[in-house]
Formats: C-alpha cells, sequence, structure tokens
C-alpha cells in the first residue's frame, strides 16, 4: 500500500492548542538583520519574516484536461489544500470577534502589547522560534517595515488552526456551518475565536458546554470593546450550536490521476531536489495547476472492461498500462475490481513480476537483430543446452528437453520457443543483453543478479518487471524504432511560474529497420502463433504482441501495440500462488478486450515500412532467400540472407554467476554454465520444424489520422497448408 494522503497540516499557535496536531506550509521568508532595533547593550536583531502572500492565496492543487476543442476544463481539485482569501472574504463580524479573542488591541499597539501576544507576534512564530523577547523586537520591526495591520489580520485569519485538519476561518465557517466567512454572524464568529482559542477543549461536537462558555467569554470581550452591543449579544449568547460538520466528502478519482500525482512527485524531487516529503506537500497542497494528458472517456472504458471482465477465479488480479506513440499514457488501472480509496497500490507501476516470454524480444530478438546477428529466418538449433553432464536445459512449453532439429528465428519466436533465444543469447552475451535493456529501453529493475541466460531469456528475474517498463519499452517495435519516456501530464505550473513541463524527447532506441522487422515477427504471434486467440478481435487492424508465462503458472504477461496505442497487462495472484493453464490464457482475452474499447473512432489501419528493408520468399528449411518459393520475410537491406547462416553453438561462459531469484517471486532462472554441441557448417538435411505455410493476404487499411500510415500487404504464397503435425506444432502458451 502506497502512502496515503498527509495528514492536513495546522500551525502550532502558542496557545494551548492540546490535542491538535500539525505544522502549515511555511511561505518564502527572508532572514532580516535589522540593525535599527539593536542597542548598545541588546544583542542584533535577527528574525524571519515570513512572506504573507502565500498565506493570502488559495493553496488547492487543480488538475485540467483537455476538451476536444483544445480547452483546458478543470477536472479536479485535490483535497488538503486550504480555502484562502483575502480580508474582504471574512465578515467584519469574524474579523472582530478573532481580534476580541487573541489581541484586544491590535490596531492600538506597534506588534507589541506588554507581555500579551500579539497576532503579530504568533505569525513570526511561524518562521521562528526564538525567544519572547526576540518576538517582541521583531513584532514591532515586522509593522515598522514588512506588513500593514490588514495584512497581518489577514494572513492570520488564513492560517488560524482548528481540530480536525480544519486551517483558516474560511475553511472553518465551511466546517461548522456550511457557509462562505465573509457570511459569518456575530454567534458564528464568537464560537469560531472560541474554538480556536482552545480546539480540543471548546469543540462544539464534542464538548458542547465548554463550547458555549468560550464563546461567551468572546461575546464579554467584544461588548467590552463596543465592537457588539447588547441586543446583538443577548441573541449571540441564545444561538444554537452546530449540530454536525459539514466537512467535504473527499470523492475517488481514478488510477490515472493517481499515477499523475506520483509523477508529479517524483519529477519535483527530480527537477527540484525536494524529499519525499516536500514534494508530496508541494503537489497536495502547493495550489499548483496540473495540466494533465488524460482522457477521462477513454480512462473510464477501459476501467469499465475490468469492471465488467468475466475473470478466472475471485482472487485471480491483473494489472493493465496503455500509452500512444509519443509517450502520452492513455490509461491505466491498477487492479481488478470498483477503486474505492484515493492513492492505492497501482500493479502497473507499483508491483514488479515476472514478464516469462515476453522478455524475449526486447532482451534477446531486438538487440541480437540490431547487431545483425540474426534475421527473419535464421535458423538456430531448436534443442536444449548441457548445463553439466547429466542437466539439459531448457526444455520448450509442455516438452521434455530434447532435440527438435533446426528452426528459424520467425517459427521460434511464433510459437514461443525457449530454446532458441537461450542459444542466440549465448551469441549476443548476457551482459550485452542487459545493457540493453537498461540502457536503451529503460527497463531498469533488473539488476546485477539478473545477468544470466534464465532472467535475460526466459524472464526468470530476481524481482520481476512493472507493466509501465513493458508497454513503454515495446513501443519502440510500433514507432520507427523510438522510444519516448511515458508521462501523464504536459506541465505544471505555480503562481503563474512553469516549475515542470514536459518535451517529448525521441530516443532512436534501435534502427528503423531493426524495428520494422520485430514488428513483421511479432505479428506473426497474432496471426499463427501464442496469441492467435485473439486474432479474430482485429479482422482490418495490424496488432503485434507476444505472450508470457512463468513457470508453475504464477504470471502471465500479454504486451503488444496496434497502430494507435501499446499496452502490457499482467494477470496472476497477489499471493504468487499458481494459476491453471486456462487461466493464464485470460489475458490475452483482457488486454484485446480493453484495446477494443480504445478503438472504436479508429479507422483500420496497418504499420509502415520503416528504413530501408526489403521483402523476400525465403526457404523455409534453410532459410536462404529465393525469391521464387517459400514463406515471406522481410529483411534490413545489404542483411538479405542469400546464403546459409545459422546460430553456431558455442560454449558459453558465464559473465556472472546467476544467483537463485527471491522464492516470492516465480522465476525460470536456471544455472548459466552451458557446453553445448557444435552446429554443422553446411545446411541440415533434417526438415526444420517451421513447416511451409501459407500466409494470407492481409486485408487492405485504411491509413489512420495518428501516425501510421498504410504499407502494401505481405505478398501471398502459394505452398499447401500443414497436413502433418509434430511436436514442435504443439501450440504454446
Amino acid at each position: 500500500m502506497k502512502r496515503i494522503l498527509a495528514t492536513v497540516l495546522g500551525i502550532a499557535m502558542v496557545m494551548s492548542l492540546v490535542g491538535c496536531t500539525g505544522q502549515p506550509e511555511q511561505p518564502a521568508s527572508s532572514v532580516v538583520t535589522s540593525p535599527t532595533t539593536a542597542t548598545t547593550t541588546e544583542p542584533p536583531l535577527t528574525v524571519t519574516f515570513p512572506d504573507l502572500k502565500p498565506y493570502t492565496e488559495s493553496s488547492s492543487t487543480v488538475i485540467y484536461t483537455q476538451n476536444a476543442e483544445g480547452h483546458w476544463d478543470e477536472m479536479l481539485t485535490l483535497p488538503g489544500g486550504n480555502k484562502r482569501g483575502k480580508l474582504t472574504s471574512f465578515s467584519a463580524a469574524s474579523q472582530n470577534a478573532f481580534i476580541a479573542a487573541f489581541d484586544p488591541g491590535f490596531y492600538n499597539h506597534n506588534g507589541a502589547d506588554g507581555e500579551a501576544l500579539t497576532i503579530t507576534q504568533r505569525l513570526l512564530q511561524l518562521s521562528n522560534s526564538a525567544d519572547a523577547e526576540m518576538l517582541r523586537r521583531g513584532a514591532v520591526e515586522m509593522e515598522a517595515s514588512h506588513a500593514s495591520k490588514s495584512e497581518i489580520l489577514e494572513a492570520f485569519l488564513n492560517t488560524v488552526t482548528f481540530c480536525d485538519g480544519v486551517v483558516g476561518v474560511r475553511e472553518a465557517a465551511y466546517y461548522y456551518y456550511g457557509i462562505e466567512a465573509k457570511e459569518l454572524t456575530v454567534a458564528q464568529s464568537a464560537l469560531l475565536a472560541a474554538v480556536a482559542l482552545d480546539p480540543a477543549k471548546n469543540d462544539p461536537f464534542s464538548a458542547p458546554e465548554a463550547a458555549k462558555a468560550a464563546r461567551t467569554t468572546v461575546l464579554d470581550a467584544m461588548l467590552e470593546r463596543k465592537l457588539i452591543n447588547a441586543e446583538q449579544y443577548a441573541a449571540a449568547s441564545a444561538a444554537a450550536l452546530p449540530a454536525s460538520s459539514h466537512k467535504e466528502e473527499t470523492p475517488v478519482w481514478d488510477y490515472y490521476v493517481d499515477l499523475l500525482i506520483e509523477d508529479v512527485i517524483d519529477d519535483l524531487m527530480a527537477a527540484k531536489g525536494y524529499s519525499y516529503e516536500e514534494a508530496e506537500e508541494e503537489v497536495l497542497r502547493g495550489g499548483l495547476k496540473i495540466y494533465s494528458y488524460e482522457n477521462v472517456e477513454k480512462q473510464k472504458a477501459v476501467e469499465s472492461v475490468f469492471l465488467n471482465f468475466g475473470f478466472p477465479g475471485s482472487s485471480v488480479n491483473s494489472t493493465i498500462f496503455i500509452m500512444d506513440y509519443e509517450g502520452r499514457v492513455v490509461a491505466t488501472v491498477g487492479g481488478r475490481g470498483e477503486k474505492t480509496e484515493n492513492r492505492i497500490l497501482n500493479r502497473a507501476t507499483d508491483v514488479r513480476r515476472q514478464p516469462g516470454s515476453t522478455i524475449k524480444p526486447i532482451a534477446v530478438y531486438a538487440p541480437a537483430l540490431e547487431e545483425d546477428i540474426i534475421n527473419y529466418s535464421t535458423v538456430v538449433r531448436d534443442a536444449p543446452i548441457l548445463l553439466d553432464a547429466y542437466t539439459l536445459w531448457p526444455p520448450n512449453y509442455q516438452q521434455q528437453p530434447m532435440d527438435m532439429g533446426w528452426t528459424t528465428v520467425k517459427y521460434a519466436l511464433q510459437q514461443s520457443h525457449n530454446t532458441v533465444p537461450v542459444r542466440i543469447l549465448m551469441q549476443l552475451g548476457t551482459r550485452e543483453s542487459y545493457n540493453f535493456l537498461r540502457d536503451t529501453l529503460h527497463v531498469t529493475s533488473p539488476q546485477e543478479i539478473d545477468v544470466n541466460l534464465g532472467a535475460l531469456a526466459l524472464g526468470g528475474f530476481a524481482e520481476g518487471v512493472t507493466a509501465r517498463e513493458m508497454a513503454a519499452a515495446y513501443q519502440v517495435f510500433g514507432n520507427s524504432g523510438v522510444y519516448n519516456k511515458p508521462h501523464t501530464y504536459y506541465s505544471v505550473e505555480k503562481n503563474g511560474e512553469v516549475l515542470l513541463k514536459h518535451t517529448l524527447e525521441k530516443e532512436q532506441a534501435i534502427s528503423p529497420e531493426t524495428a520494422t522487422v520485430m514488428n513483421k515477427l511479432l505479428q506473426n504471434v497474432v496471426r499463427e502463433g501464442t496469441g492467435s486467440a485473439i486474432s479474430h478481435h482485429w479482422p482490418d487492424m495490424t496488432v503485434f504482441a507476444k505472450t508470457g508465462t512463468t513457470d508453475a503458472y504464477r504470471d502471465s504477461y500479454f504486451v503488444g501495440g496496434t497502430p494507435y496505442y501499446v499496452a502490457a497487462l499482467w494477470m496472476g495472484y497477489d499471493s504468487f500462488a499458481s494459476m491453471t493453464p486456462d487461466q493464464c490464457s485470460y489475458q490475452k482475452q483482457l488486454w484485446s478486450q480493453c484495446m477494443l474499447a480504445l478503438h472504436g473512432d479508429k479507422p483500420a489501419a496497418d504499420f509502415p515500412l520503416w528504413g530501408n528493408v526489403e521483402g523476400h520468399y525465403y526457404d523455409p528449411y534453410s532459410g536462404i532467400v529465393n525469391d521464387s518459393y517459400g514463406n515471406y520475410g522481410w529483411y534490413k537491406a545489404g542483411h538479405v540472407p542469400y546464403e546459409y547462416n545459422t546460430i553456431e553453438a558455442t560454449i558459453y561462459t558465464p559473465q556472472t554467476t546467476a544467483t537463485t531469484p527471491k522464492p516470492t517471486t516465480a522465476t525460470t532462472a536456471k544455472p548459466t554454465a552451458a557446453p553445448t554441441t557444435a552446429a554443422p557448417t553446411k545446411a541440415p538435411t533434417a526438415a526444420p520444424t517451421e513447416p511451409p505455410t501459407t500466409v494470407p493476404t492481409e486485408p487492405p487499411t485504411t491509413a489512420p489520422t495518428e501516425p501510421p500510415t498504410t504499407v502494401p500487404t505481405e505478398p501471398p504464397t502459394t505452398e499447401p497448408p500443414v497436413t502433418t503435425t509434430t511436436a514442435a506444432d504443439i501450440p504454446l502458451e
């Protein structure tokens, strides 16, 4: 559970406030040494004079969202900020009551009034812990050189503290009477002043008799100083006390606002050097204007899917994170069920879970393709490696470790084989893979302990990853290889000053050519691979994706995108209990329904071809391009495989020793020492496990109104459909 909203801060006024807690926000201030008040027998006056301006302005933070016309509308005012105002916001009766209660000679003294604690001295206590004599001298200097009587009284009325987190007379007027401070009567004003003198003792709800007595004391003082007449005194003395509070109920906002608040806190910490607590205070009570990227209707649409989805079990949970290709967060849901509290756990950003096979495209295939270690149809030995004299690892899904011959990169990724990415990673290097994840794709959850085959090839990390990280990493496959940091707001302002502003900083994470080839490879997952269960949901929209399920079915991920959005969804038990294989399959359906809810107004679209790429037919037995028969693949120009190439099986020397992951997290991590069987130096004679398949003609698409554009469809192939079934054809995940 995340930190809940901090207690509304009050002011430690020196007035026997037994039972009240908290301190107010501290305004900007300056330390002034005043030689004019010093004498030869007195030390120099060194006090901090508070800037009173912040005490007279509302401190409520407001969130704005953009409407269809491009205008910014107020969406939400965050609770916790004080209702402040100018002196004209307070009735004359309320001003007189507080002067009579706290400083009867206010308008007649110069800041000090004998031994009595004046209102001016009380304000100085906000920023000083000086002794009584220093406060007395400071108050005289403050009134002489720093603030007028009206400014001092205005600040005092805005900062005087009541119980239950109520600060300021405007807020108290609403809390006790449900009215504005300018409407306060003599009786109401006298009661509020009485409560402020000792909130715990004079609370009208818990101690009505004490409250009446204290009110009478204030009325006596007002009458004595002719601030009221006898008739007003009698009427006020007979007035009934308030029966109940009018405290506003805090609305429950959505997960997007939760995320927005945390993002602004984090960015203020980075930009301003604040601690978490300081940044949180600024966001909740700093009077900020936050211009959010949230589209409320889109957020509601995804939340509605989660609320109405038929989850496979009463305790199975899930989360989703959706963004566009410019980094704007589109929607997020932190868990199943109705959201009943604010700033609660969001599993998409606050919880790390094992990604399983969804790690393969970003930790193995993409960096290997970027380095030209593989291409679309590279053939790789579909066989486990030898960990020691007796242990073969890893097995493929629902198979015993066995040598299945040779297969292509396209087929291995489509069917989520485990053996192939392990062998590719041995060529790439675990250190290179780890650095690519963290430095290039900004997936920073993996740690040094995860520099091993099991973590980087199969997703068995010590702690896991977040859905936010996964969605952001996968965007490069639908965005010409460009990475944009996910962001929830356009700018943050305070008093006309821009504190934070998002600027689009496009990082070319991988080449456009690598992005195109990876996009095409991941489309096969949805068309005919482990994600094909949702292919009928998207007859006219191109989708790329990858499935991921961990050992013992503790975690199930689905990550992918359309030409408009990219999303990562996790499903599993919070307790790390195992699901059934059938339960794991529900992650695809929930992902698809959430994304469909966002595409109702989007025209059908395909991804463009980025960079200098070429489409060719290739022989599925050898992976060699022949341009006359076989399956169809995509290649970087200059790297078309007209000659046979394989991933050579080499002896693997681990760059770091793998450590057993934490027992609370599902993992597939294994030892990393791995001698292997040498690969042949000529084309294999055994049939590969990627049989020739019919590549259907992709339906024509209409160019969308957003970045994607229409590209030609892949040419159809002429080979007959598969008529035999082998072990390699068993559906995975």
